[in-house]
């Protein structure tokens, strides 16, 4: 839960959400929907590739470029909203 309500999360789904729609129920189906997406479709990829190449092909490198990838994806939304 605590990764979940991450501030990079929190921003993202809010700035998805609110940009689709000024309704703030329709906005709440669709950052739910936009989040849950997300991580399955991460599960998806990150444990298929686990499972394909093994545990030890996951290192701080492939950390670190998937913590650059979320903070380009930020300031994209973000500028996005100007």
């Amino acid at each position: 839960m605590r990764h979940a309500t991450d501030a990079d999360h929190v921003i993202a789904v809010a700035t998805i959400a609110s940009a689709a729609t000024p309704y703030p129920e329709k906005a709440a189906l669709i950052g739910a929907a936009v989040w849950g997406l997300g991580h399955t479709l991460t599960i998806l990829v990150v444990g298929g590739g686990i499972i394909l190449f093994g545990p030890g092909h996951s290192g701080l490198g492939s950390w670190l470029s998937m913590e650059f990838s979320v903070g380009l994806m930020l300031i994209i939304l973000d500028s996005s909203r100007i």
